[in-house]
């Protein structure tokens, strides 16, 4: 009787699928806390920046001098996500503004926002008042690019790459593992087949275990 499907290579195909089902599931998982987890940092960090310039030009907002605050606006440039920044007054119109140089043309909002940010599509704007004791001095807007895409692609690559190498150790792995289990079931293959083709009702199987394929040792001997 020929044998066109081997047990080996099932054994080989279920364990690699298990593998490749359990990885993506971890993989895909992984994947939403990172990205939720980088959303929060980012935010956080740009939130953190807009209170360091809205700190420093605070005296210059105070002072009428816009020159000054632009300034501390252009320090920004060393966050090259940022397109563009602005300062309100608390009257709400354009105290100072920056635009990153390369940076798209930018239309600033007519007035400011409450505090807090917006994500839409690839970017993010954010307002954060300037508080001096009891007196809200202005705003600080800053608009960024939201580079998500970059960061998933990344993610994926690597992901991809893990699990590639993770499949390939568990397909060495189960290639030596599975020869527990289909030895014996092989054996009383090769002596069922020798039973048919010869007709040798003498031939027995070894009883390799006492588990289940023990007991089909067991059966194939009294029959």
């Amino acid at each position: 009787m020929e044998i066109r499907t081997s047990i080996h290579r099932k054994f080989a195909l279920v364990t690699l699928l298990t593998a490749a089902i359990a990885l993506a599931i971890t993989g895909t998982a992984m994947l939403f806390y990172d990205l939720r987890s980088f959303r929060s940092a980012w935010i956080t960090d740009l939130d953190a920046q807009a209170g360091i310039v809205g700190f420093a030009a605070a005296p210059a907002i105070e002072f009428q001098d816009p020159q000054t605050a632009a300034a501390y606006l252009a320090s920004l440039r060393g966050k090259p996500t940022i397109m563009a920044a602005a300062i309100y007054s608390a009257s709400g119109s354009r105290f100072a503004s920056y635009v990153a140089e390369g940076a798209p043309a930018v239309e600033f909002p007519a007035l400011p926002g409450t505090d807090g940010h917006r994500l839409g599509g690839s970017e993010v704007e954010l307002f954060r008042r300037i508080v001096s004791g009891p007196e809200i001095l202005g705003t600080v807007y800053i608009r960024a690019r939201y580079d998500v895409a970059a960061r998933l692609w990344r993610y994926v690559g690597i992901c991809g790459a893990a699990m590639a190498f993770s499949l390939l150790a568990a397909f060495l792995v189960s290639q030596r593992v599975q020869r527990i289990v289909t030895a014996p079931i092989l054996e009383i293959a090769r002596v069922a087949r020798d039973v048919m083709d010869r007709r040798d009702f003498s031939a027995r199987a070894k009883q390799a275990s006492d588990d289940e394929i023990g007991v089909l040792a067991q059966a194939f001997n009294g029959m």
